[in-house]
């Protein structure tokens, strides 16, 4: 069943929608945002460490990414679960940066504070359907691999 998101606002209609996050302690839902040009999924620090997400080792030329608010330094972590309309991916890598330019940008009385960017590393392998008319998400499993259609039958 399609997943409703929200527009940030008119004038900037970044797609945000809820998905449920786990680290190493607990499991809870927060506020992504989808990010279709990004390579991986990114966590806030302090999401990172309320669910108590593992430090993973990474190669130095990887502590560095480009992003909204320029070159930043990231660390990594490990996210047990991460789960949004029903796809789910478990064990994996997400950059750990600071969000805040991101949040000043879209952050309204009304709306909560982005905690996460689902990127590449979560859609990848599956379909993502944007129906802005209906204003909802769809997340499936992708029958398409490297350009070759999957078999039927």
């Amino acid at each position: 069943m399609p997943t409703p998101f929200k527009l940030a606002s008119r004038e900037l209609p970044i797609i945000l929608v809820k998905a449920n996050v786990a680290g190493e302690a607990k499991a809870r839902d927060v506020v992504a945002m989808i990010d279709t040009g990004a390579t991986g999924c990114v966590a806030s620090p302090r999401l990172a460490k309320e669910l108590a997400m593992k430090k993973v080792k990474v190669q130095p030329k990887e502590k560095s990414a480009q992003g909204i608010g320029g070159k930043v330094k990231v660390d990594f972590v490990q996210a047990s679960r991460i789960e949004c309309d029903g796809a789910v991916a478990t064990n994996i890598k997400v950059a750990v940066m600071d969000l805040s330019v991101i949040q000043k940008s879209i952050k309204t009385k009304r709306q909560k504070a982005v905690e996460m960017i689902l990127g590449y590393s979560f859609f990848k392998g599956r379909t993502l359907v944007i129906d802005y008319k209906n204003k909802t998400i769809s997340v499936t499993q992708s029958d398409v691999e490297l350009g070759r259609v999957a078999p039927s039958g």
